[in-house]
């Protein structure tokens, strides 16, 4: 299982709620980062991230993480891109107890 800047016109809503799970709408950078342990033994690696809020918000789809090359109608992130994710956040612990965050995407999008 899984998920953890600062930017000028960094947005953070509060949106909508959907089966009793609250939506958020997160804006910053798509990324690649080193994974939290999330399995004994550790298995070090990368997962896909959102940069904002100084932290890292880490993709997940049906509580996986994110496959890399997921299209999004078409687009499919690269490092670097300004993204909008919305998707409910939800607070995790990997296996040595160190605080992370995940974000169940509803939909992403590309900021041009």
């Amino acid at each position: 299982m899984l998920p953890p800047a600062h930017s000028p016109g960094l947005r953070h809503d509060r949106t909508m709620t959907h089966t009793a799970k609250t939506l958020t709408t997160l804006t910053g950078m798509y990324c690649l980062a080193g994974n939290p342990c999330t399995t004994k033994p550790c298995l070090p690696g990368i997962a896909p991230a959102l940069f904002a809020e100084e932290k890292y918000y880490f993709l997940t789809l049906n509580d996986s993480w994110l496959p890399e090359n997921r299209s999004w109608h078409g687009y499919i992130p690269q490092p670097n891109d300004p993204i909008t994710v919305t998707g409910s956040l939800q607070k995790r612990e990997d296996i040595f107890g160190y605080p992370y965050q995940t974000i169940e995407v509803a939909t992403l999008r590309h900021d041009r």
